[in-house]
């Protein structure tokens, strides 16, 4: 999840992200976060605590926003372990069940990305 200064979304993103049901081994979470304000300290702090859970999630910030929020994902992917990767919107609050109905369409090999729109796949 590429983030900049999202103060006012960045706990109820967090709580409603780790909710995914997905196997949690199959499953990381990055929080890209390219902030200039004091949102970098309470992401942090809150990765932190669902961290200490056992969620597989890391809080992920630069010195430079080269690229912007296309640049921290680009650093992102660079340690992502995943064979599939979702970019969530920090406005965009995914349904538990997002990734089963989104990851299915990757049983055809014609198809390289799938993108939803509000949730709907």
């Amino acid at each position: 999840m590429p983030v900049f200064n999202e103060a006012y979304v960045m706990e109820r993103l967090l709580d409603n992200i780790v909710l995914l049901d997905y196997p949690h081994d199959k499953l990381e979470i990055q929080v890209l976060d390219d902030s200039t304000d004091e949102t970098v300290a309470t992401t942090k702090a809150h990765v932190e605590k669902l961290a200490a859970t056992g969620i597989d999630i890391v809080h992920i910030t630069r010195k430079n926003r080269v690229g912007y929020k296309a640049g921290a994902l680009k650093e992102g992917l660079i340690d992502a372990k995943g064979e599939f990767i979702a970019i969530f919107d920090a406005d965009f609050l995914p349904q538990t069940d997002w990734l089963k109905k989104t990851v299915i369409h990757f049983k055809d090999p014609q198809i390289g990305v799938v993108q939803t729109v509000g949730g709907d796949i």
